[in-house]
């Protein structure tokens, strides 16, 4: 109930938010309208799709989702635009980072002394998050050299393998970062690679690849859990029915669970929205995170952008195996949406750019 309302409000903020004046508009502007684009894509999938499925509720859940997400990165913008002072904004930054780790260690806490998570991949997000921004407190490499060792120890504990995996990939663009900033074939490489990388796993699972490397035994001894988690399984229906309707999809509101006998997500966001609004609505998706992309290039030496750009990549990673950064779980993206909005805005500052060549 508590989600609901805070989408409805959202939706309601991200309205009034239009009306707010302010410098370097336009990358909001060009968020608002590939939003809007997937908005009618969704409705438009869901009007063609099967009419005997009552997807509905779905769609409105879709439509929400999306509009909270374009109305955080809108309010981090304005959040960070306003920030007067360098102690205003490190007072505000204090804040935001405690905000997350108290929620960080009170699922830390579960986690030790109770129940078992029954996915444990958003508590490590959440930390992955948090930890990447953290990083941005530290000036010394050595101090950052710590605590990313402490950060990834904590992920160890959680349980979580696409935690780990997007926090270590956050983790090395941090560190690549001045590298990245000279040079702009390898910055978009970069981004590249999370698509190519996508693909691979998505190809390895549904080839014999995977038995021929005997990669659940290996998987097995080191974590203690199979390969693919049953996503060797999932990951076939859901692509046998992507195929039947390759280009606007099976209708914006739909899951895997109303087309199979699984009550489950895809557990992986790009499948999620081929079944959904097709390669179309794909294509849209990407174009958004390339938006994003050149965003961070365009203020890459902001001081918030570095860690902003880590965690972007890291959360793209993570996608492989959920569906939390646009749908799904999506309160887990929030704290990142949030943050990018945050550096983006500070960014039209120039006080706040730093000498990272």
């Amino acid at each position: 109930m508590f989600g609901y309302i805070a989408l409805y409000f959202l939706v309601i903020f991200a309205i009034l938010l239009q009306f707010y004046s302010f410098k370097n508009t336009k990358f909001l502007y060009r968020c608002y309208g590939i939003s809007y684009l997937m908005i009618f894509l969704y409705a438009l999938s869901n009007i063609i799709s099967d009419p005997n499925l009552d997807n509905s509720l779905g769609l409105v859940q879709r439509l929400l989702q999306l509009i909270s997400v374009v109305s955080i990165l809108h309010i981090g913008y304005v959040f960070g635009s306003g920030l007067d002072g360098d102690y205003e904004i490190v007072v505000y930054r204090k804040i935001f980072l405690l905000t997350i780790f108290f929620v960080s260690a009170i699922f830390f806490l579960i986690s030790i002394f109770g129940s078992d998570f029954k996915n444990k991949n958003p508590y490590g997000a959440w930390l992955a998050i948090a930890g990447l921004i953290s990083l941005g407190n530290f000036n010394k490499k050595k101090s950052i050299g710590v605590f990313a060792i402490i950060l990834l120890l904590m992920l160890v504990n959680s349980g979580s393998r696409t935690a780990l995996i997007s926090f270590s990939g956050g983790l090395f663009v941090y560190y690549i970062w001045p590298y990245l900033c000279a040079r702009r074939n390898l910055y978009w490489a970069v981004l590249l690679s999370s698509f190519i990388l996508s693909y691979l796993i998505i190809n390895f699972t549904f080839t014999s690849l995977g038995q021929i490397w005997n990669l659940n035994l290996i998987s097995q001894d080191l974590s203690g859990k199979n390969f693919n988690s049953g996503r060797d399984i999932i990951w076939p229906v859901a692509w046998e029915l992507i195929v039947e309707k390759p280009w606007l999809g099976r209708g914006g509101g739909i899951q895997l669970s109303h087309l199979s006998d699984f009550d489950l997500s895809t557990h992986n966001f790009y499948l999620q929205i081929l079944l959904q609004v097709g390669f179309v609505g794909l294509t849209f998706v990407v174009l958004f995170f390339l938006s994003l992309w050149q965003k961070f290039w365009e203020a890459r030496y902001s001081s918030y952008i570095r860690s902003a750009a880590s965690i972007f990549f890291a959360m793209l990673l993570s996608q492989n195996f959920e569906v939390f950064i646009l749908q799904g779980n999506i309160a887990v993206s929030w704290p990142m949406w949030m943050f990018v909005g945050l550096a983006f805005g500070s960014s039209a500052n120039s006080k706040y750019f730093i000498a990272t060549r």
